[in-house]
């Protein structure tokens, strides 16, 4: 995998994705083709991605800038990039919401698998540092069974933990299942 520009969000987004299929026990290798998405989303956008561009542009000039980083200014590009490297056929979006964003995200998810958008939808959120997603899908669709219902995961979501709090939530309810 390439990322144009070597930027942060690609990175932590394409690897946070990698993870979360292989933790639903989902081989990325066997997945190509299927009916599967991505939602997307942080609180900020792509605005440090934007200063980057317009630096770039000012310093190096109208002729000599890094074209490439332009696409980065575009905050599905990221999502993008995850979805044609696995060869994903379903919905890719990006959202941006101030206050639970992500609880918003994996929301949507749901709600465009009952609708019959996609079988299996990842929601997720990247930020500077951090990236967590989410595999959403029917029980039957995932090897290894589901982490928890919809309703847990929400209540974990609205409880505005950080991401490591929110993980640590979902790896209890994990070990209580086991």
């Amino acid at each position: 995998m390439v990322f144009i520009g070597g930027l942060g969000f690609s990175k932590i987004t394409f690897n946070a994705i990698g993870l979360a299929l292989k933790d639903a026990g989902m081989n990325c290798q066997s997945i190509p083709g299927q009916d599967i998405g991505i939602i997307g989303t942080n609180t900020s956008g792509c605005v440090n991605s934007d200063i980057d561009y317009l630096n770039n542009y000012l310093n190096a000039g109208r002729n000599s800038y890094q074209k490439k980083l332009f696409i980065h200014t575009m905050p599905s590009s990221f999502l993008s990039e995850s979805a044609i490297y696995y060869k994903f056929q379903g919905p890719v979006f990006y959202m941006t919401m101030l206050d639970r964003s992500l609880a918003g995200a994996v929301k949507i998810a749901s709600n465009m698998i009952e609708l019959g958008e996609a079988s299996i939808m990842l929601a997720g959120s990247s930020e500077e540092e951090n990236s967590l997603y989410f595999v959403l899908g029917r029980g039957a669709s995932f090897p290894r069974g589901i982490v928890c219902d919809i309703g847990k995961a929400e209540f974990i979501f609205n409880r505005n933990l950080n991401f490591p709090e929110m993980a640590e939530e979902f790896q209890k309810i994990r070990k209580e299942k086991n």
